[in-house]
């Protein structure tokens, strides 16, 4: 969370505030490389916490399963709302002084949007 939270917007302020840090126990001992993804029952609990601007940012992140470095980096020209995708072809990081292009061939891409029922 701490790149996350570093660049802040009203609602990302409001996530930081809420989820400062990870609140529940690791479920065994994770390698540094390891990708360790939020149960479902965790991003429950974290989107029962948040409303307006900060909800819907988290349930985006949890949904794409998009880097944060990547969220950080969307621009509102990224996101094809006729197509249904979000472009992902830069990412931004703490120590980054402006936009990097991804590491791999793969890490450009497009992200598919789910409808979202009401």
């Amino acid at each position: 969370m701490d790149v996350f939270c570093g660049k802040r917007s009203p609602a990302l302020e409001q996530v930081c505030q809420k989820v400062s840090v990870r609140p529940f126990k690791r479920r065994e001992e994770i390698k540094d490389d390891d990708v360790d993804p939020f149960t479902q029952e965790e991003q429950s609990a974290i989107l029962a916490q948040l409303t307006g601007h900060g909800h819907n940012l988290l349930k985006f992140a949890f949904w794409t399963g998009m880097r944060t470095s990547e969220l950080v980096a969307l621009e509102w020209s990224d996101i094809d709302f006729v197509r249904g995708y979000a472009r992902v072809t830069k990412a931004l990081t703490q120590a980054a002084m402006d936009f990097e292009t991804p590491k791999t061939r793969a890490g450009k891409r497009d992200v598919k949007l789910l409808a979202l029922k009401h």
